[in-house]
């Protein structure tokens, strides 16, 4: 009596962490898992575990807050929930460009010893003893410590930056020791960073400011302001005005749709707006033209704040 042989198991996987968003997913290239013997001769064989992930959709943009929502906590989380403390393992990074391997080395270096793969084409057959594939998140900037098998929250992510760049930022940013300090103002945009992020220097201040588009007071608290508490870090809004909004000139400024946003967009089921109106019409359509008398205020409170907090921590 004979049986014929059971063809492979064959299962592909997405490796980055927004599954539930249809416009970014198709984006992302798949890895194939096959089941059974065969598969290409090893080239490079590997004696401790992979960890795979993808660093393209929105991370491969240089999105900012992509880079750490989709990219970076993820990261964080499934080293430690997946891995002990001190195991060692490589880092696979799916179509990761020239600028998310150059900007980042200080930093993947925190996580692993071993120079991070980046498959190509051309790149030769590794073979591990195992496979972690994809990043584990747990909401959107969110680090939930229950959920770890080794307990960490945002304070032990902010010191593992803190401790990757601390010495090479201070070195690139001041040629001595500065003998009266100012604090540094680190702008960035959503679009990207400009220049390398400075974390809790001794001479920065530990306070975050952010303009705050019309009809993106919600996301802007859950994405930015209850992380920035998380990290310890006074977090204050510029809320931009009617007339600071190109939308005006579309829809006038007596409309619901600048006046009250949050009276025409459609809620989920916890009374959270819809991300895709909130994309369409608040994030796609608008521009801010910022009032720079009234920005300047803000800006001088948030210095005094900086210049306070610097003598107290003298």
């Amino acid at each position: 009596m004979s049986s014929s042989a059971q063809p492979p198991a064959v299962e592909n996987i997405q490796p980055y962490p927004r599954k539930f968003d249809g416009f970014i997913m198709p984006n992302i290239k798949n890895f194939t898992l096959t089941s059974g013997p065969g598969g290409p001769p090893c080239e490079v064989q590997h004696d401790v575990p992979a960890l795979v992930f993808s660093a393209g959709g929105l991370i491969r943009r240089r999105n900012f807050y992509h880079i750490f929502d989709d990219g970076l906590i993820p990261l964080f989380i499934t080293v430690n929930t997946i891995f002990r403390p001190d195991q060692d393992f490589v880092i696979v990074a799916s179509l990761a460009t020239t600028w998310w391997s150059r900007k980042f080395p200080e930093l993947m270096r925190m996580f692993t010893r071993h120079p991070i793969i980046i498959p190509k084409s051309f790149t030769p057959t590794h073979c591990f003893p195992s496979a972690t594939i994809s990043l584990i998140s747990h909401d959107f900037m969110t680090i939930n410590q229950t959920l770890l098998s080794t307990p960490k929250t945002f304070m032990d992510f902010r010191l593992l930056i803190h401790q990757a760049y601390t010495e090479t930022s201070r070195r690139k940013i001041f040629a001595s020791d500065p003998t009266d300090p100012q604090p540094i103002l680190v702008w960035a945009n959503r679009k990207g960073a400009r220049g390398r992020m400075v974390a809790n220097l001794d001479q920065v201040v530990e306070l975050m400011k952010k303009v705050v588009p019309i009809g993106l007071h919600w996301a802007a608290d859950a994405f930015y302001g209850k992380v920035a508490k998380d990290l310890n870090l006074e977090y204050i809004e510029y809320r931009i005005g009617v007339d600071e909004s190109c939308l005006v000139d579309k829809y006038g400024n007596e409309g619901l749709l600048l006046k009250d946003p949050y009276a025409l967009l459609n809620k989920d089921k916890n009374g959270c707006p819809v991300a895709t109106d909130i994309r369409d019409i608040y994030l796609c359509q608008q521009d801010v033209k910022l009032d720079l008398t009234r920005f300047e205020s803000c800006l001088m409170e948030v210095y005094h704040k900086a210049r306070r907090f610097m003598k107290l921590n003298d």
